[in-house]
């Protein structure tokens, strides 16, 4: 239940533009979505819950210890799935993040979450408002130019990289901002523990030209992911594509 009192209209329309998405979506890894309704003084979503917490959270906990390769892998290719999902919708997420990337109990299966302000594309339409976290914007967003679908593969590269890092790319370059960054193009490279096809995806995710950032739907092609769909699909006990 989410108290009306101090909401702004703004805000209570994120909450519902929220629940009209997850309504319409049926995805293993997409958070759960029962109902939702309003009462005079307050506005419910009935979601999934995980108990597993989010991948922020298992992030942190990790603090210097990195997490195999296969488990980053693991976990990104389920979110790249979810991410496939919507996009085939018309739909992008706009604030992709380890915050809003939630985990089952046994933290096996991610699911995405946080559709608030997600933006479902007509067909010929692009979304052009600044919004999401800092942290995870591209380039063009910085820039002032509309969000498409690649905006979300440039969080997608950013996620990646946490994973690997265990750290946000916006704040692996010797304390510089993530802005000063973004115009020059730099990040920590990536450790010895991580192949070289990782490290072509995040470059690839992570490119400063959208036309050159590869969709969901291709990186999931990756010789380097193809084991990991099929582990995907074990685990959540449905098919994907």
């Amino acid at each position: 239940m989410i108290p009306r009192d101090g909401l702004s209209k703004k805000e209570e329309q994120g909450i519902e533009v929220e629940a009209e998405l997850l309504s319409k979506m049926k995805h293993p890894m997409i958070i759960g979505y029962y109902d939702h309704f309003k009462c005079e003084d307050s506005l419910a979503i009935v979601m999934l819950f995980a108990e597993g917490g989010t991948l922020e959270n298992l992030i942190r906990d990790q603090q210097n210890d990195h997490f195999a390769e296969g488990t980053v892998l693991k976990y990104f290719t389920q979110i790249l799935h979810g991410l496939d999902y919507i996009h085939s919708l018309g739909i992008i997420h706009r604030d992709l993040k380890t915050a809003n990337i939630l985990l089952n109990k046994k933290k096996t299966i991610i699911k995405l979450a946080d559709f608030g302000i997600s933006k479902q594309l007509a067909k010929r339409s692009i979304a052009s408002t600044l919004i999401g976290t800092t942290s995870y914007m591209s380039p063009e967003i910085i820039g002032g130019r509309p969000y498409t679908i690649k905006s979300d593969i440039w969080a997608l590269g950013c996620v990646l990289y946490e994973m690997f890092m265990l750290l946000k790319v916006g704040f692996s370059i010797h304390k510089k901002t993530y802005v000063a960054y973004l115009f020059q193009n730099r990040y920590a490279p990536l450790g010895d523990h991580v192949s070289k096809e990782s490290r072509d995806i995040v470059s690839k995710c992570l490119s400063d030209k959208q036309d050159q950032r590869p969709t969901a739907k291709v990186i999931l092609t990756r010789p380097k992911i193809l084991p990991y769909t099929l582990l995907a699909t074990t685990d959540t006990g449905r098919i994907m594509g």
